[in-house]
């Protein structure tokens, strides 16, 4: 029998990813419902002592998202 994996798992998994500074793919991003998304991968990270950050270039957010230090 497969493994189910729950948004949970892949909230950790998108969440290690990030944080390892690898890109999280779009299909992997698709399969968490948007409004999951940053309730997931905060706890995820946090769990790490790490969270999220949006990146500004100039002032303006450019729509990186990079994992920092809590």
């Amino acid at each position: 029998m497969a493994k189910t994996t729950t948004a949970a798992d892949l909230a950790m998994h998108l969440g290690e990813t990030l944080a390892a500074g690898s890109v999280v793919s779009a299909a992997d991003r698709s399969r968490i419902h948007a409004g999951c998304w940053d309730h997931l991968l905060g706890s995820a990270l946090e769990r790490r002592g790490l969270r999220t950050e949006w990146r500004m270039v100039n002032g303006a957010y450019d729509g990186s998202l990079s994992v920092v230090p809590l």
